[in-house]
């Protein structure tokens, strides 16, 4: 990855999806696709900073992120209190916003696990069909590539199986690039530990003949 794409507003991807343990295989197949096809990935755990608002800090990472991806796969009840979980819809929401009523054109990918789920939480969304991704990590990366592919205009992508294979080189090499680091596995076995992940794909991408 160029490293001046790191710092090109152009080249921003918030990431809106659960922030849970089922989905993290997931969020890190996500990640590491964006990063290969030349992106950047950002979200909201990248900084801890208690002086803003977690609703603030979203907000000013959508601002700074002309595009975002957008997974509504797990609106249902949570099991722990009984209640349907919206932050994912809400986030979905404002940038959806954003883009209607900003100045800066913002474009989206919005994926789901199955069909038509979305609309039995979300019913304005109709007509916006989401990419389904059925909780697979290669049919997930495929959506991620094949987006990114239709935004960039310098030259094609590699394509979803090629980055697969990237993929598992990169979790060949993670165990010795976590000594190099003094990373423990469990330490970047959690959605919060995003910027870690991040940082490590890049660091592979950097260093790594493919």
């Amino acid at each position: 990855m160029d490293p001046a794409r790191l710092r090109d507003p152009a080249f921003q991807v918030f990431i809106n999806c659960p922030f849970d343990e089922d989905y993290w295989p997931l969020m890190k197949a996500m990640v590491f696709a964006i990063h290969v096809c030349g992106f950047r990935a950002r979200c909201s755990s990248e900084v801890d900073d208690q002086t803003e608002g977690r609703l603030e800090k979203i907000m000013r990472l959508m601002g700074e992120c002309p595009l975002g991806i957008h997974d509504l796969s797990r609106n249902g009840i949570d099991s722990a209190t009984g209640l349907a979980r919206f932050n994912m819809p809400i986030e979905l929401g404002i940038f959806l916003g954003a883009d209607f009523f900003g100045r800066r054109r913002k474009r989206m990918l919005f994926m789901d696990a199955r069909p038509r789920d979305y609309e039995k939480t979300a019913s304005d969304l109709k007509g916006r069909d989401p990419r389904v991704h059925g909780n697979d990590e290669a049919k997930l990366i495929s959506h991620v590539r094949d987006w990114l592919n239709a935004l960039y205009i310098a030259g094609p992508l590699p394509g979803g199986r090629e980055i697969r294979r990237r993929y598992r080189l990169f979790q060949r090499d993670l165990r010795s690039m976590l000594r190099r680091a003094h990373l423990h596995e469990m330490e970047i076995s959690r959605p919060e530990h995003f910027i870690d992940w991040s940082n490590l794909v890049i660091e592979w991408l950097a260093s790594s003949v493919t």
